[in-house]
């Protein structure tokens, strides 16, 4: 389930980055890093209160 989740969340993630790319914006290799990792993790340690707000 896990893996098949991952897939369906990649292709969502591309296809805004996609997105995002025909507007003209050049996205980094960190925004994206940012992002899965706050998507993945940080938002929901901010949530329990387990992290600073960054």
């Amino acid at each position: 389930k896990w893996s098949h989740s991952k897939k369906v969340i990649a292709k969502v993630l591309l296809d805004k980055y996609d997105d995002i790319y025909d507007t003209g914006w050049k996205i980094s290799d960190d925004e994206i890093k940012r992002d899965v990792e706050d998507l993945f993790g940080r938002n929901f340690l901010r949530f329990l209160g387990k992290t600073e707000n960054k």
